[in-house]
């Protein structure tokens, strides 16, 4: 048995995007057949702070980073699809200017895919 927790500094958006795609698969993280889905959601995601100048200070300390699931994600978007996960993105609330924040941020490939 184990638990994950992470502390990290997000935007306002990101954490909205994450709690969109309500989950996310760690893999084995916890040992070979583990594998462990975390949950997105208002109880799991925790905002500790929104003080701007204490964020920018545990940044510059190194004591947090940026979303650390987020390349995990890109790249689980990137090989499905864009197609296949906007939906997920909209029904959470995420339209038009704030899709197009979140692609450039989270550097999503949007492009149709040949199969």
């Amino acid at each position: 048995m184990g638990s994950l927790t992470d502390t990290f500094a997000c935007s306002e958006l990101e954490l909205r995007a994450l709690k969109a795609l309500k989950h996310y698969n760690h893999g084995e993280v916890l040992g070979k057949h583990s594998d462990i889905t975390g949950t997105f959601d208002e109880k799991t995601l925790k905002v500790l702070t929104d003080d701007t100048a204490f964020i920018e200070q545990a940044i510059g300390h190194g004591l947090v980073g940026g979303v650390p699931y987020a390349e995990h994600i890109v790249d689980m978007i990137n090989e499905d699809g864009w197609a296949e996960h906007v939906d997920r993105f909209v029904a959470g609330g995420i339209e038009n200017d704030d899709l197009a924040t979140l692609i450039q941020c989270w550097h999503i490939d949007t492009s149709e895919r040949e199969d």
